[in-house]
């Protein structure tokens, strides 16, 4: 529906009116004289399209119409008779003079301002379709372009098809024309089947198979019938083999000499001795390997197959004789001590005859003789009956020891394996935290120590030497234990720590352990210095990560004061509470008596202990401060709070934390004194 400004712009069409008008009137004026538009079009462009469909049509008239309009409007001054007539310019002896006219008219200001805002959207009107215009010259500027390049390409394409086909075609009739000469002079050069001309190592090196170092045997069986499809020469295989091989197989290629790395076979042996991959290796493949869980049956059979013929070959094992051979070798050294069959293996027997005799010299070879004791009176044997006594013990057969299955585990003490095959010690988790027996649990952390063990406890460091760096550990002192242990989860352990040795541990529950010693640096309150302990994955409380035993701390169970018979008037002495030592009964039986026998009742440490912390400098060194932590340690069952009071002090004992005296350590050692 028209509104009012459309319905004037009709009544009274102008270039100046159509300006005034909005998108939606400049549409329904388009509707109206039949023009064609779209609603997506900018606002200038459908004032352009407009204006030039009005224009041709003839109804509105340009500026300069208009303009030649309002000079033809303009009034004439008549001229006044007897003034002379205008003559023409240039005539001549006549004089030229101006025509009386009226000035030129001049608009008004609001008209000239009104005029100048349609100048100016007539411009924009005019570089908008200047715009317009060059954004299609370039576009179709650009698609010429393409056009050209794809041109080209097809050219370039076409030519390069053209000059393939005519090299194919020249080196065709080469072939032909040498043939012609071949068989006009009957003599025949082909090549073999597979091959042009001489051998090109470049072109076929990419069709050898990768090496890869969990495959090895596999590699060789591949390259192999690769080789053999393609009829390459055997001298080259040594060259194309080395172009692929990486890691340690490269590393023994190397290390051959000249002649040997162009032998094919000998660069496989070596290969494949560096990889362990002799034939005793493919026999232990074969019997040790297992179905996983998640192989079908068809799979392991066809595993199981793959190394049986890997065994078979390795052992040149071909007809059913190798094969027998074979079988009984392999059972013969079943029943052969460990000792025999290395050597047997070291000899590389391949039939059970030669085993036999070599394991007969080998027994006889390393025989050991144990001579009967020399009685005390009674002749002593002659050299004859000597030779005897030591030949006696060869007539007898060979026994071995009782077998796997009647031997006892040392750990689970259950018939039918030993301790390296036991399936108790390979459960059983390696650290704290097993990721297999994971639980959910309300909180995680460190397990503190029993409250029943706390007058036993105490804290210490320890390390693998005096120099290197402690490690903080929790003792807990047991006076019934023989043995100090440690767990192995405290210290690095190494060969070097090791004292070369192992001790027999029994328990409440009767069972014996073999722990192996180690030399350690323990540093606490009761026991200081290199010392030997047993290492055992973990021990019974939760918390301790040293049990010291009888064997370091001797008579020790805390540390023990010392008493005077003359105490100082002056300190008021009570009894010591009951409830610090609830659980040992020696410590109060030693209390009573230092009371009643010894110190007159009264327990005190010695005074030149007591002047020698008092008179102790601050200490500069961390060994330092380690002595005296060890002194005042002495006497830690006097001092209340004790571990509260010293914090600040044990803290700069750790090798991690920077040794810096501070207030804080300087009050702690005040206060210790």
């Amino acid at each position: 529906m028209a509104s009012g400004a459309v319905d004037l712009f009709i009544a009274d069409p102008s270039l100046e009116g159509l300006l005034k008008l909005t998108k939606v009137d400049l549409l329904a004026v388009a509707a109206n004289y039949g023009i064609t538009t779209t609603k997506q079009s900018l606002k200038p462009v459908i004032v352009a399209t407009i204006s030039q469909h009005l224009l041709a049509q003839g109804v509105v008239a340009s500026q300069e119409e208009e303009e030649d309009k309002d000079e033809e409007g303009l009034e004439r001054v008549e001229v006044p008779p007897g003034s002379s007539p205008i003559r023409p310019e240039g005539g001549v002896g006549v004089e030229s003079r101006v025509p009386l006219t009226l000035p030129k008219f001049q608009p008004s200001p609001e008209e000239s301002g009104r005029s100048v805002e349609t100048a100016r959207l007539r411009l924009r009107v005019a570089r908008l379709e200047a715009d317009l215009r060059d954004k299609a010259e370039r576009r179709q500027q650009e698609y010429e372009l393409e056009l050209r390049k794809l041109d080209i390409k097809r050219l370039e394409v076409e030519t390069s098809k053209e000059i393939r086909k005519m090299e194919i075609q020249a080196e065709t009739e080469v072939k032909i024309q040498i043939r012609q000469l071949e068989l006009a002079a009957g003599v025949s050069s082909s090549p073999p089947v597979g091959r042009e001309g001489p051998f090109d190592v470049g072109r076929n090196i990419a069709i050898v198979p990768p090496f890869r170092e969990s495959e090895v045997d596999s590699h060789f069986s591949a390259f192999e019938r690769v080789a053999g499809a393609l009829h390459w020469p055997k001298e080259v295989w040594p060259l194309l083999l080395q172009c692929k091989l990486t890691g340690k197989a490269q590393e023994v290629v190397a290390s051959l000499s000249l002649e040997e790395s162009g032998q094919y076979d000998l660069v496989k042996a070596a290969v494949l001795r560096a990889y362990e991959l002799v034939p005793e290796a493919y026999r232990q493949r074969f019997r040790n390997h297992r179905k996983s869980s998640n192989k079908t049956f068809v799979e392991f059979a066809r595993d199981k197959e793959s190394l049986f013929d890997r065994w078979c070959a390795a052992s040149k094992a071909s007809t059913y004789a190798t094969l027998r051979e074979l079988t009984l070798l392999e059972d013969f050294k079943s029943h052969l001590p460990d000792d025999i069959v290395v050597h047997l293996n070291e000899q590389k027997v391949a039939t059970v005859a030669h085993a036999a005799v070599m394991a007969d010299e080998y027994a006889l070879t390393h025989k050991t003789v144990f001579y009967p004791s020399t009685p005390t009176h009674g002749p002593r044997p002659s050299n004859s009956q000597a030779v005897r006594t030591s030949r006696a013990p060869a007539a007898q057969p060979f026994t071995r020891g009782p077998s796997k299955a009647e031997r006892e585990c040392f750990y689970c003490r259950l018939p039918g394996h030993l301790i390296a095959d036991c399936p108790t010690l390979k459960a059983k988790p390696k650290g704290p935290l097993s990721p297999s027996l994971s639980k959910g649990v309300g909180f995680v952390g460190p397990k503190k120590p029993s409250v029943v063990y706390s007058p036993f406890l105490s804290k210490g460091w320890v390390s693998l030497c005096d120099e290197a760096s402690q490690q903080p550990i929790t003792i807990l002192r047991d006076t019934g234990a023989a043995q100090s242990i440690i767990v192995s989860t405290s210290l690095p352990w190494s060969e070097k720590s090791y004292f070369g040795s192992h001790v027999l541990l029994t328990g409440i529950e009767m069972g014996t352990i073999s722990v192996s010693l180690h030399w350690v640096y323990p540093s606490s309150s009761i026991v200081s210095g290199r010392v030997r302990v047993g290492v055992v994955p973990r021990l019974p409380v939760d918390g301790v990560s040293f049990l010291l035993g009888n064997d370091i701390a001797g008579g020790r169970v805390v540390p023990v004061p010392e008493v005077v018979d003359n105490p100082d008037p002056a300190y008021t002495g009570t009894e010591t509470d009951r409830s610090v030592f609830p659980a040992c009964v020696v410590t109060r039986a030693q209390e009573r008596k230092m009371k009643n026998e010894v110190g007159q009742g009264e327990v005190r440490p010695i005074a030149r202990k007591v002047e020698a912390i008092e008179s102790f400098p601050v200490p500069i060194t961390r060994r330092q401060l380690r002595r005296f932590v060890g002194m005042v340690g002495y006497y830690r069952t006097f001092c209340k709070n004790f571990s509260t009071v010293m914090a600040p002090l044990t803290s700069l004992l750790s090798p991690k934390v920077q040794y810096a005296w501070s207030a804080e350590c300087q009050q702690a050692f005040e206060s210790a004194k």
